[in-house]
């Protein structure tokens, strides 16, 4: 609705993305879905490294991007499908990875403050960037 309104008032071309963030981790079992006990295995997983329970699709992650694909298309919908899965993989979220660990100190200027104490304590503790020298590496390959 929003893109219709947004191409008719301005007439700019638009794009539709459907972006699965299936590499979140489970975090519990859905009542709805087939082999509790076998997903129950993989709490905290992301979701494209979960068998799918429905045994239907590589993995739980695919088997749930069919579905919104499917829905999507059932209502005509023109969009272009990302999975987060792929993006990681194919590595064309690297050059924003790279650009937020060479801005990382500036970027937790902006973002702590917004934050409460427990949050603030959390990221202190679990951040992966947090008093660490992060090394950059150049891999030559041959063709």
């Amino acid at each position: 609705m929003v893109r219709n309104a947004l191409k008719s008032l301005t007439n700019l071309p638009t794009k539709l993305i459907a972006f699965s963030d299936d590499m979140d981790g489970l975090r519990k079992v859905p009542d709805n879905v087939p082999n509790q006990d076998l997903l129950n295995q993989f709490i905290n997983q992301p979701l494209t490294s979960i068998p799918d329970p429905f045994e239907t699709h590589e993995s739980f992650g695919h088997h749930n991007n069919a579905m919104l694909r499917g829905f999507l298309d059932s209502f005509g919908f023109d969009y272009t499908f990302l999975s987060s899965t792929e993006c990681y993989k194919t590595g064309l979220f690297d050059p924003v990875l790279v650009e937020i660990l060479e801005k990382y100190e500036n970027i937790m200027e902006v973002m702590l403050p917004t934050l409460r104490d427990e949050r603030k304590k959390l990221i202190a503790r679990s951040s992966p960037f947090v008093r660490r020298q992060v090394t950059f590496c150049k891999f030559l390959s041959v063709k």
